[in-house]
């Protein structure tokens, strides 16, 4: 899972999303390994500082990382579900819409993929 945004507040506050550490557990407790995702592990000092966070708020994990590994679901707050390159993404974030659509129009007339 993302670590900025769903787990930590975007706000600068460095406190928890509401939530987080109850639903991370329950994950866990479902058997689940928690992987937390952020491009901020690039450099050891990062992840370390995260490592740090994560335990100093009670969060619990299994791995931090910057790579993308292998996984049942991720959990991002800026992710856009990807149903295939004709599919209509996140019909209710208009700006996104109307970009896919003029590009899938422009796609339309070049390409018969």
């Amino acid at each position: 899972m993302d670590f900025d945004g769903v787990i930590m507040r975007r706000d600068g506050s460095r406190k928890p999303i509401k939530g987080a550490r109850s639903g991370v557990d329950r994950l866990r407790r479902q058997g689940y390994e928690v992987v937390i995702h952020s491009t901020r592990a690039l450099s050891k000092a990062g992840e370390n500082e995260i490592r740090r966070w994560l335990t100093s708020e009670n969060i619990p994990f299994d791995d931090v990382t910057a790579r993308k590994v292998d996984a049942d679901a991720y959990l991002d707050d800026k992710a856009v579900r990807f149903e295939g390159w004709m599919a209509r993404p996140v019909p209710h974030n208009p700006t996104l819409r109307e970009a896919w659509d003029a590009a899938m129009a422009e796609q339309m007339g070049k390409d018969s993929d």
